[in-house]
């Protein structure tokens, strides 16, 4: 499949190439396909056949929500499976309620404005309050995308302006230098496998999915490391058939750059071998059973009750050991490469505290 374009080889050694003749009413596109021998040939009659696309009358009857549906069918084969999952919930729950039947054609800057007016308002669905930045940013941006794919394919002809919220600058917390040795001393007595994953959390800033998808055989004890290789998450089902609302998935991270070999403090060594894991048991459970990240979050926050810590978020270690890490080796690319950025940027950003 060549990226951006609905062009594929066959296994026949055919290339295929694939565009939109209709929609139904429920807003499903109807395809016709073109074939040919080679890439440049079948790319020249897709380009002629969508030339009249305009010409047709269905086009200029096709909604935001037909338009949104097409996209979604188009993207799916792009982008890792919980990406596609938030695009799903967005479009659904968002843009389509919003929209509805508004013709594409007559969109206008005024209704994308308004869009964004409301989101910021009145997006929280249950509560018709306002919705998080970072949500209504993450919308927008879908929106964004659903109308670019749309001039690509000739439906429409106008570039609009997305102003995008601001991000507060909502800092997560570190822990005090008190908070940090009380939480040190609770998690290193009587450890067991729950209290062995969040020491691996604060002594080498790994991702809460991380943890909960890493086993025992990612450690090798001969080299003294451990490797990130899977993440765990609870995801919205977009299964239409299925009952349930959501699904457990255990993935490759979210980048290559998360992929990567981590060194084991020698005291964290003596702990997992206490432990005495059986093979391919997962860290946290010390069995074949897996626990999903807000278990794991809220184990973490019974623990700061009981070591009579104030409240924080999970994700308070990652940014603990980050800026101790900083702080001490004054080695920006090596702590990118142990959080498993793609880019220094994204450390001293946000990770990296006063």
């Amino acid at each position: 499949m060549r990226t951006g374009e609905n062009i594929h080889k066959r296994s026949d050694g055919r290339w295929e190439a694939r565009y939109i003749i209709s929609y139904t009413p429920q807003g499903k596109a109807k395809y016709k396909s073109i074939y040919s021998k080679n890439y440049s040939e079948v790319k020249e009659k897709l380009k002629q056949a969508t030339a009249s696309k305009n010409n047709i009358t269905n086009f200029f009857n096709i909604t935001v929500e037909q338009i949104s549906v097409t996209w979604l069918d188009y993207i799916k084969i792009y982008v890792k499976q919980s990406t596609y999952a938030k695009y799903y919930d967005h479009v659904y729950n968002h843009i389509i309620p919003y929209f509805h039947r508004a013709k594409l054609q007559k969109l206008t800057q005024t209704m994308i404005d308004e869009f964004i007016k409301h989101l910021l308002m009145f997006g929280n669905k249950k509560t018709k309050t306002e919705l998080s930045i970072k949500t209504a940013k993450d919308i927008i941006c879908v929106l964004k995308q659903i109308l670019k794919y749309a001039r690509k394919e000739k439906y429409i002809n106008e570039t609009f302006e997305f102003i995008l919220p601001k991000l507060l600058n909502t800092e997560t917390k570190v822990f005090s230098q008190d908070a940090k040795e009380r939480l040190l001393l609770y998690l290193l007595s009587d450890t067991n496998s729950i209290k062995f994953g969040f020491l691996l959390m604060l002594f080498t800033g790994i991702r809460p999915g991380e943890l909960c998808a890493l086993k025992s055989n990612n450690f090798n004890l001969t080299n003294n490391l451990f490797k990130i290789e899977n993440t765990l998450q609870r995801i919205k089902n977009v299964d239409i058939n299925s009952k349930k609302k959501t699904t457990i998935i255990i993935t490759k991270p979210k980048s290559d750059s998360s992929i990567r070999e981590i060194p084991l403090p020698l005291f964290l060594i003596d702990i997992y071998k206490n432990l005495n894991y059986r093979t391919d048991s997962y860290i946290l459970t010390g069995t074949k059973y897996f626990i999903e990240p807000r278990t794991c979050e809220n184990k973490f926050k019974r623990i700061l009750q009981e070591a009579k810590i104030d409240d924080t978020k999970i994700y308070t270690l990652r940014h603990t050991f980050a800026t101790d890490f900083y702080q001490r080796e004054k080695d920006i690319k090596t702590l990118s490469e142990l959080l498993g950025h793609s880019d220094v940027s994204i450390t001293l950003k946000t990770y990296v505290h006063s």
